[in-house]
């Protein structure tokens, strides 16, 4: 759902928006069909906010089994963890995990910092045919 794709598009998550009742037009609608389209928004929009609410806490509980030790230690000692934890707030946790990780650059966590060099290093190789002066 919406939730989800805060993580993999890496889109910054805003709640969605309820619909405004001033852009149906209910003045001028004798039929009633703006009346009946805003309904529908307006269940659309309840059946979304409901889904928001109950599927918050698992992706909070499968966000946090998958950060290892040293991940979860370093999200804790930031200063919004409490409150975050306190709601199961899964869009504060990946903003935290965001910022204690730094996606596409270098970790502030010693141990992911250790395995991405390390990582690095493993997958050195000289080139079929690069001399190993060039190497």
């Amino acid at each position: 759902g919406a939730l989800g794709k805060m993580i993999k598009q890496g889109e910054e998550y805003s709640e969605p928006q309820e619909p405004d009742i001033d852009d149906y037009d209910l003045d001028d609608d004798p039929y009633g069909i703006n009346k009946a389209k805003y309904i529908e928004d307006l269940k659309d929009y309840r059946k979304e906010i409901n889904e928001l609410k109950k599927n918050s806490p698992k992706l909070y509980g499968l966000i946090t089994q998958y950060l290892s030790e040293e991940s979860l230690d370093e999200i804790k000692s930031q200063e919004k963890w409490e409150e975050i934890d306190e709601a199961a707030d899964p869009v504060g946790l990946w903003q935290l995990v965001e910022e204690t990780h730094k996606v596409n650059m270098i970790s502030k966590v010693i141990a992911v910092m250790k395995l991405a060099a390390r990582t690095t290093y493993n997958n050195t190789r000289q080139g079929g045919f690069e001399s190993i002066i060039a190497y």
